[in-house]
């Protein structure tokens, strides 16, 4: 062996003991890790595609998301994480953008901006799907997502909308069972809501203690989704407890929400 090749090989040993030595990566601790799976059906024509991509990017460009950022960070030290995801059919789901650390209001435009270009037409993306509704297959795909995402969160939430019920692949109770081995909790966003789909969310999708929301149009999805991203931030539960909806229809003004936190 010449004099150069024996430098190369020593110098090729001290590198991988290196790596050796220094061992796996260790995950970016956050306080929060969310997987948006998005409908994608046929159900959902384009005009209503557009609306629905765009309230998600526009949640991310907004003061209300931008202050609940803030105020985790504040408050724990730690930022989130989002990825978004595209679901219809059974064999039909996609993750358009990966998992994505924001900790201030820059990141957070910048994901909605990746939004935009992955799966939104007029900003250059492509719509991934256009089948049947399969939210059971839909919350399996997502559920292997976390598994080695390069993040820790204190916790781990799927965020799911749709406007119907499954009707291709596992049922929605079935892949809830498997989502709720690999994550803290399951909320759900309903639009339009044509015939029973808020019962069916609520019987069978959400778990883990979350909740369903209720866009009544695609016209009021954006500000719906706002409501629950924002409500997943801060660990919120935006729908009233009984009693408190009691004291709604009673007329009193300014009552708090409730707030549901993970069990320890």
């Amino acid at each position: 062996m010449t004099y150069f090749k024996k430098i190369s090989l020593g110098l090729f040993s001290a590198f991988a003991l290196a790596a050796l030595s220094m061992g796996p990566a260790k995950a970016v601790p956050v306080a929060l890790e969310l997987a948006l799976a998005v409908d994608n059906s046929g159900s959902i024509d384009a005009t209503e595609y557009t609306t629905q991509v765009q309230g998600y990017v526009d949640a991310f460009k907004s003061a209300a998301i931008h202050s609940a950022i803030a105020d985790v960070v504040a408050s724990t030290g730690k930022g989130i994480a989002v990825t978004y995801v595209s679901w219809s059919g059974a064999t039909q789901q996609s993750q358009d953008v990966g998992w994505t650390e924001i900790t201030n209001a820059a990141q957070s435009i910048a994901f909605g901006d990746a939004i935009a270009a992955a799966v939104l037409p007029s900003a250059g993306g492509t719509r991934p799907f256009s089948g049947s509704t399969a939210i059971g297959e839909a919350l399996s795909f997502t559920s292997g997502l976390f598994g080695a995402n390069g993040f820790e969160g204190d916790r781990l939430v799927i965020d799911v909308s749709g406007d119907g019920a499954t009707n291709d692949g596992i049922t929605s109770a079935a892949g809830r069972a498997i989502a709720l081995g690999a994550v803290d909790r399951i909320n759900g966003l309903v639009v339009n809501d044509p015939g029973g789909v808020l019962a069916h969310y609520n019987s069978d999708v959400i778990g883990g203690g979350g909740f369903a929301l209720n866009a009544p149009t695609f016209g009021d999805f954006a500000s719906a989704v706002e409501t629950k991203i924002r409500a997943e931030i801060l660990d919120e539960n935006p729908i009233p407890e009984p009693a408190t909806l009691a004291l709604f229809g009673l007329g009193v003004v300014g009552v708090g929400l409730m707030r549901r936190r993970r069990a320890a």
